[in-house]
Parts: structure tokens; C-alpha cells; sequence
């Protein structure tokens, strides 16, 4: 079973936090970000991606516009898991 990566909708957001409310518990997970992404919808000049897999967000990472003619990355969440009948 293959990832799809797309744009988040707007419906989708709620799949970003509960994504981050799920693995709260990692070590390197920045919980803040969560409420950052509720504040990107509003901005326009932004693109934010989600990772899904089995139709269940695993993953996302925002974009901005920064400055005149740079960007910004940030918000990378990516939960990994491996199940035990993929490996076979």
C-alpha cells in the first residue's frame, strides 16, 4: 500500500491535530505546531501537505512565502509504522 501526498482542504485540518494529539508522547514532536497550522489557513501565501495513508493523515509540512524571493519549510510531522504483514 502506497502514500498519497496532497494539499490539505480546509476539512483536513482537524486531521493534522488529531494527528499531533495521537503521538503527543514523541520525544521530538513540537506540540505547538499544531495551533500554527490553524492560524496558516487564513494566510495566503501558503501551501500545506498532507501525507496519507489508507486514507488517514500520517504526515504534513507547511510552506510560506518568506521575504521577497525565499521560502519557508517548516511543521514536518511524518509518524512511521510498519505493519508486520507488509514485511512478509
Amino acid at each position: 500500500m502506497g502514500y498519497l501526498i496532497n494539499t490539505l482542504k480546509k476539512d483536513e485540518l482537524k486531521g493534522i491535530i488529531d494527528l499531533y494529539l495521537r503521538n503527543i508522547q514523541e520525544q521530538f514532536l513540537y506540540k505547538e505546531d499544531r495551533f500554527l497550522y490553524e492560524l496558516l489557513m487564513d494566510v495566503k501565501e501558503k501551501k500545506i501537505f498532507i501525507a496519507k495513508r489508507r486514507k488517514q493523515i500520517i504526515g504534513c509540512i507547511y510552506a510560506l512565502k518568506h521575504l521577497s524571493g525565499s521560502g519557508w519549510l517548516g511543521g514536518l510531522l511524518l509518524i512511521q509504522f510498519i505493519e508486520e504483514r507488509e514485511l512478509e
